[in-house]
């Protein structure tokens, strides 16, 4: 049996599987909005999506989660 996490951690978890889940919803808004051209708004989401993977990248390095367990996507957005 695992121990439960601390209070802390558990919540960067939390925090992680946001900005995960996050990034498929905006990478969704953002191909929808490309194909209506609505540009201004292709780019309002690309800089959402990029604020995200940067707090995405936070709370993994929080975590000491390896490079290795990172979507590759969000360490790109994240730069």
């Amino acid at each position: 049996m695992t121990k439960p996490l601390p209070k802390q951690q558990a919540q960067l978890v939390a925090e992680y599987a946001h900005y995960i889940a996050e990034q498929a919803r905006l990478e969704q808004a953002i191909m929808s909005a490309s194909l209506k051209r609505d540009m201004a708004t292709v780019v309002d989401l690309i800089e959402t999506a990029k604020a995200s993977a940067r707090h995405a990248m936070t709370a993994a390095r929080c975590l000491g989660l390896s490079p290795d367990y990172i979507p590759s996507q969000i360490i790109e957005r994240a730069k």
